[in-house]
């Protein structure tokens, strides 16, 4: 005779799997809506720097810029689809971003004297990549850790 609970464990252990996949940024302190608010100013004011709005030549500048829109992006697909692998490579490469921006200001203000200055815009979103990054370590690492039979299959 089958066994009757052998259903109800299958599904329950599908039920766990979709539910491990998911974040839910929001909680107590609504970090879903300052990852938002972030999301929306980095991505509202950067483009400014591609398009001639900031005055540095620097190639660390600019491809600093284009890694602070990649967080962005990832940051808005990781709120629309809620998927905690999404919010995860957020998570890291908003990382790498930060201590590469870090680099990257650094590099721009040592440059010989005729060299432009840093311009706000860019300040601006290094700061919003650091308070994005902070926002998705404290959301990646509160994933629940799920129960499983050491002697059942990966799947």
């Amino acid at each position: 005779m089958k066994d009757v609970f052998a259903d109800y464990h299958r599904e329950l252990a599908g039920i766990e799997r979709r539910l491990t996949r998911e974040v839910r940024p929001g909680g107590r302190r609504r970090r879903g809506l300052w990852v938002t608010a972030v999301v929306a100013a980095t991505s509202s004011a950067l483009p400014l720097t591609l398009w001639g709005g900031g005055s540095d030549a620097s190639i660390l500048m600019r491809a600093d810029t284009l890694l602070v829109l990649a967080v962005a992006a990832l940051s808005a697909a990781a709120l629309c689809t809620r998927r905690w692998g999404l919010a995860a490579c957020a998570f890291g490469v908003g990382g790498f971003t930060s201590a590469f921006g870090l680099f990257a200001l650094w590099s721009q203000n040592t440059l010989p004297e005729p060299a432009p200055a840093v311009s706000p815009i860019h300040l601006a979103g290094w700061i919003a990549t650091i308070v994005s990054t902070a926002l998705w370590a404290a959301v990646v690492t509160s994933r629940p850790m799920t129960d499983r039979d050491p002697s059942a299959p990966a799947s």
